[in-house]
């Protein structure tokens, strides 16, 4: 019976080597997957004359399903995995890869806030870039809450890229943003000071609308948060179907008292 020979000199280096990079890759993989922060690793595809920019995903972990609500996305590009997206994302990418500088930024996603940090991947085939996902929609709601009537707090309503309105404890509409508007521009106005049931009455048919209404007095009362993918439904007010995503969350006001704010994007094209 031949006796195994233990591997020696330069095979066995070899042997030790591909052992090491294998335990790393392990490590890396286990953090990968662990982080709470969504990362994703995508990759710049080659493209004919005339043909749009294109990236594709290679790695994602858990965490950037969770953040971003689409799961599955490696193995299909950007507009694969978000086809109602914008291009600036695709645009970006493109600039840190250029330039090898890291680019920071916001967007909506549905009724999420994300913040995005973009940076090259530097292992020679200058075509990858990671991106670091951090939902920061809690903050956002945060900073809306401690701004007040303020020039700030305008500036807010004004900048931030979905539509908006706040409910008092008393159920009456006490703000509302510009992207907003046309989702109310059935109702008589005007609309600030407005009881929200009314309004919600006006708007949808009774079943949808004492499902909203049913879903802010619980968040009032509670604190307990409310996200829909989507509330489609044929607008008594118009006689239009339309789709929304929205969320809303209970924040306290500069009375001291609480309420109510909805973030919402109409994806009824979609």
């Amino acid at each position: 019976m031949r006796e195994l020979i233990a591997p020696t000199g330069r095979k066995l280096e070899r042997l030790q080597a591909e052992d090491a990079l294998r335990a790393s890759e392990e490590r890396y993989r286990a953090l990968f997957d662990s982080v709470d922060e969504g990362y994703c690793i995508v990759e710049m595809l080659d493209t004919e004359a005339g043909e749009p920019l294109s990236f594709r995903y290679i790695e994602a972990n858990p965490a950037l399903a969770v953040h971003t609500g689409v799961s599955g996305v490696v193995g299909k590009t950007f507009r694969q995995a978000f086809p109602d997206e914008s291009d600036d994302w695709l645009i970006c990418c493109e600039t840190v890869l250029k330039t090898g500088e890291h680019i920071r930024f916001e967007r909506a996603l549905g009724a999420r806030m994300l913040e995005l940090h973009v940076f090259r991947v530097e292992d020679g085939s200058g075509r990858r870039v990671a991106v670091n996902v951090k939902d920061i929609t809690a903050r956002k709601q945060a900073e809306l809450a401690q701004l007040g009537r303020t020039e700030q707090f305008e500036a807010f309503l004004a900048e931030v890229p979905v539509g908006i309105y706040v409910v008092d404890p008393d159920f009456r509409i006490i703000e509302i943003n510009t992207l907003a508007l046309p989702s109310f521009d059935q109702i008589p106005l005007p609309l600030i000071g407005r009881d929200f049931a009314e309004v919600a009455h006006l708007a949808w048919p009774t079943a949808v609308a004492e499902t909203c209404i049913s879903q802010f007095r619980h968040t009032l009362a509670t604190g307990v948060s409310h996200a829909m993918a989507e509330i489609i439904g044929l607008r008594r007010d118009s006689g239009v179907t339309e789709c929304y995503e929205w969320q809303i969350n209970r924040i306290p006001l500069p009375d001291g008292r609480n309420g109510v704010v909805c973030f919402f994007r109409d994806i009824s094209e979609r």
